[in-house]
């Protein structure tokens, strides 16, 4: 049986309708780290989309056609793991994530429908696992749509198979600035990690972790958010498996300012090559470079060789070449 996992994130939007939330990008990276380090999801069979305005793949059609490609390999029992943290919307009863550059009168074409997600991953009899940190409303909040009974967590919650989602309807799903997360995710993963090595991981338990962890830090902060699941299914599914205690080589994603970000050896040679073609790109700022000993795809902070972005950014030490240049940094 088969672990793939497709993880999306959307935090800064172009158009003023929808309002930059936090630490969208930071909830991936710990989702992804958390699938591969302590769950029995291989690298190789995770899509992590991180989609900032003006990203050229980050269209519709383009991000869908990359999900069918990382799933083109899944057969019947494998399970299919959907992660999306950014704004929710719904329209005329049809869910919708808001992608960046996402223009408000025209969703159809500029949003991504979250019936054509569904379509995707309906086939070959998979079994599928959505989890969603968005909400309903509010600015720095993960969600758009007016407060009604067809807000985007109730649809996702009445499509049924296995849904987890961050709250409930007329509520709000917040980030966490302590923890640089949003609250959902980061309570969502740290109740993984207690599942017990080799323990399958159900999705009904997972919740009631989730939903005591949840409760306590609503009543530290004075604020409502209440987890909630439905599930469509026979039996006891498994979304995962625990594994053993993460080793020493294992994926760590952590998140610092792109300012502080220095690159391996990999990632200098590509600069390199490309330096003379971008040097008079706007935005563009390469910084002195200088020898160090850091071993290729290691990370030395107190190497200078950064690039910096003009929109303070934040990646993860490792990211790769496609995340750095996705960005322009």
């Amino acid at each position: 049986m088969g672990r793939y996992a497709i993880i999306m994130s959307c935090e800064e939007y172009k158009d003023k309708e929808y309002p930059n939330i936090s630490f969208c990008h930071n909830d991936a990276f710990l989702i992804e780290e958390t699938l591969v380090n302590y769950c029995d999801y291989p690298q190789e069979n995770i899509l992590l989309e991180m989609i900032g305005p003006g990203y050229e793949e980050g269209e519709p059609e383009e991000i869908l056609e990359k999900i069918k490609e990382k799933l083109k390999d899944s057969t019947e029992g494998d399970t299919i793991l959907f992660y999306y943290a950014g704004h929710g919307l719904v329209e005329n009863n049809e869910a919708f994530l808001i992608l960046p550059d996402t223009n408000p009168e025209d969703l159809e074409a500029t949003a991504l429908p979250l019936r054509n997600i569904s379509k995707v991953l309906k086939e070959n009899k998979r079994i599928n696992v959505r989890v969603f940190d968005a909400c309903h409303s509010g600015m720095d909040v993960r969600g758009t749509t007016c407060i009604t009974s067809d807000s985007f967590n109730d649809l996702m919650i009445e499509e049924g198979w296995v849904t987890l989602a961050s709250c409930s309807k007329y509520e709000r799903s917040y980030p966490d600035a302590s923890k640089q997360q949003g609250i959902y995710t980061y309570m969502l993963v740290e109740s993984i990690k207690e599942f017990k090595e080799n323990d399958e991981i159900y999705p009904e338990l997972l919740k009631l972790k989730i939903c005591d962890k949840m409760k306590q830090w609503c009543e530290e902060t004075g604020v409502k958010q209440t987890p909630t699941m439905n599930s469509s299914i026979i039996g006891n599914v498994s979304i995962a498996t625990r594994n053993e205690i993460p080793k020493e080589n294992s994926v760590k994603q952590e998140i610092v300012n792109c300012s502080e970000i220095c690159l391996g050896q990999e990632s200098i040679l590509i600069k390199e090559n490309h330096i003379h073609e971008s040097e008079d790109k706007e935005g563009y700022n390469p910084v002195n470079i200088q020898t160090s000993d850091c071993t290729e795809g290691e990370v030395a902070m107190n190497d200078i060789r950064l690039w910096e972005s003009p929109s303070g950014v934040k990646l993860p030490k490792r990211a790769d070449i496609n995340t750095i240049m996705q960005y322009n940094i």
